[in-house]
């Protein structure tokens, strides 16, 4: 079935599939960026925490690697949220596609604000323990 939308035909069967598989994608991304997050948060509020791995990028990357995915996949939950509102899928497909844009979308908020937190508290910290050095 094809679809003709105002940048040319898009392939319905074939969008959504491969809007779920890049949706499912990027949400893995942006959770393990949460997660390292988590991590250096967690290590910077207990002081002499235990060190997150050395697989964990630094706060600073995190907060970068956020802020370079998050117009792509910004793009990327609107022109699925249009195929959804215009009625371009139906049924389970819409569903599926709901559920796992509502996944995206968390994850994007969860990145930016924790990445933003974990780098805020890390820089924080190395500064008070620099001066406290002093």
């Amino acid at each position: 079935m094809n679809e003709t939308a105002t940048n040319g035909t898009i392939k319905v069967p074939e969008y959504v599939r491969d809007a779920l598989s890049l949706m499912r994608e990027f949400t893995e991304k942006l959770t393990a960026i949460v997660e390292a997050s988590r991590a250096w948060i967690f290590y910077v509020s207990e002081e002499g925490g235990k060190l997150p791995d050395a697989r964990h990028p630094l706060p600073e990357e995190l907060e970068n690697s956020t802020s370079q995915l998050s117009p792509a996949v910004t793009e990327l939950a609107r022109s699925v949220s249009g195929m959804i509102e215009h009625g371009r899928v139906e049924g389970l497909e819409k569903i599926n596609l709901r559920l796992r844009l509502a996944e995206l979308e968390a994850a994007i908020h969860n990145a930016n604000a924790l990445s933003n937190k974990a780098h805020f508290e890390y820089t924080f910290a190395k500064t008070n323990k620099s001066n406290r050095k002093k």
